[in-house]
Protein backbone atom coordinates (compact mmCIF):
# COMPACT_ATOMS: atom_id res chain seq x y z
CA UNK A 1 0.00 0.00 0.00
CA UNK A 2 1.35 3.50 -0.97
CA UNK A 3 1.79 5.55 2.21
CA UNK A 4 3.12 8.65 0.53
CA UNK A 5 1.50 10.96 -1.76
CA UNK A 6 3.98 11.02 -4.71
CA UNK A 7 3.74 13.37 -7.59
CA UNK A 8 5.62 12.43 -10.88
CA UNK A 9 6.78 14.84 -13.03
CA UNK A 10 7.81 13.85 -16.42
CA UNK A 11 10.20 16.45 -18.77
CA UNK A 12 9.94 13.90 -22.14
CA UNK A 13 11.94 16.54 -23.76
CA UNK A 14 14.91 15.50 -21.76
CA UNK A 15 13.52 12.12 -21.22
CA UNK A 16 13.71 12.97 -17.41
CA UNK A 17 11.26 12.01 -14.74
CA UNK A 18 11.45 13.36 -11.27
CA UNK A 19 9.21 12.02 -8.37
CA UNK A 20 7.86 14.57 -5.79
CA UNK A 21 8.36 12.97 -1.98
CA UNK A 22 7.01 15.37 -0.28
CA UNK A 23 6.66 19.07 -0.21
CA UNK A 24 9.77 20.01 1.23
CA UNK A 25 12.42 22.26 0.12
CA UNK A 26 16.13 20.54 -1.50
CA UNK A 27 19.01 21.16 0.89
CA UNK A 28 21.57 19.05 -0.94
CA UNK A 29 21.47 16.20 -3.42
CA UNK A 30 23.36 12.52 -3.89
CA UNK A 31 24.21 10.79 -7.45
CA UNK A 32 23.62 7.41 -7.09
CA UNK A 33 24.26 6.55 -10.39
CA UNK A 34 24.39 7.74 -13.83
CA UNK A 35 20.79 7.58 -14.14
CA UNK A 36 19.39 8.50 -10.89
CA UNK A 37 19.37 11.18 -8.01
CA UNK A 38 17.92 11.52 -4.75
CA UNK A 39 17.26 14.97 -3.44
CA UNK A 40 17.36 15.52 0.24
CA UNK A 41 15.43 17.99 2.60
CA UNK A 42 17.25 20.08 5.44
CA UNK A 43 15.92 17.40 8.13
CA UNK A 44 18.48 14.19 5.78
CA UNK A 45 15.21 12.70 4.65
CA UNK A 46 14.31 12.15 0.91
CA UNK A 47 12.13 14.79 -0.63
CA UNK A 48 12.59 13.53 -4.40
CA UNK A 49 14.14 11.27 -6.30
CA UNK A 50 15.02 12.12 -10.23
CA UNK A 51 15.86 9.72 -13.08
CA UNK A 52 17.84 10.03 -15.75
CA UNK A 53 16.82 8.49 -19.69
CA UNK A 54 13.63 6.89 -18.23
CA UNK A 55 12.62 5.60 -22.15
CA UNK A 56 15.38 3.52 -21.26
CA UNK A 57 13.72 2.35 -18.06
CA UNK A 58 14.03 2.94 -14.15
CA UNK A 59 16.03 1.11 -11.86
CA UNK A 60 14.36 1.52 -8.37
CA UNK A 61 16.85 -0.77 -6.60
CA UNK A 62 18.41 0.50 -3.40
CA UNK A 63 16.13 3.58 -2.97
CA UNK A 64 14.05 5.01 -0.50
CA UNK A 65 10.69 3.45 -0.82
CA UNK A 66 11.59 1.41 -2.89
CA UNK A 67 8.60 -0.69 -3.06
CA UNK A 68 6.33 2.11 -2.66
CA UNK A 69 7.01 3.00 -5.71
CA UNK A 70 6.60 0.21 -7.50
CA UNK A 71 3.41 0.11 -6.45
CA UNK A 72 3.04 3.61 -7.52
CA UNK A 73 4.31 3.06 -10.91
CA UNK A 74 2.11 -0.13 -11.27
CA UNK A 75 -0.92 1.98 -10.25
CA UNK A 76 -0.27 4.46 -12.55
CA UNK A 77 0.41 2.43 -15.74
CA UNK A 78 3.18 4.36 -17.00
CA UNK A 79 5.19 3.95 -20.01
CA UNK A 80 8.22 3.21 -18.32
CA UNK A 81 10.21 0.32 -18.05
CA UNK A 82 10.52 -1.05 -14.19
CA UNK A 83 13.07 -2.42 -12.87
CA UNK A 84 14.43 -3.52 -9.13
CA UNK A 85 14.30 -6.53 -6.82
CA UNK A 86 10.60 -5.34 -5.45
CA UNK A 87 8.84 -5.35 -8.68
CA UNK A 88 6.66 -8.27 -10.44
CA UNK A 89 7.11 -9.29 -13.51
CA UNK A 90 4.61 -7.90 -15.56
CA UNK A 91 6.27 -4.18 -13.72
CA UNK A 92 9.62 -5.05 -15.31
CA UNK A 93 8.10 -4.74 -18.89
CA UNK A 94 5.23 -2.26 -17.72
CA UNK A 95 4.29 -0.26 -20.88
CA UNK A 96 1.49 1.99 -21.05
CA UNK A 97 0.58 5.84 -21.84
CA UNK A 98 1.71 8.65 -19.64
Amino acid sequence: MVTHQFEMHYDQTGDVLYIDITPDQTSYSKLIDDNRVIDFGADHLPVGIEFFNVSEGIDLASLPYEEELSEFFGEKGKAFKIYGEGCSETQRVLEGKT
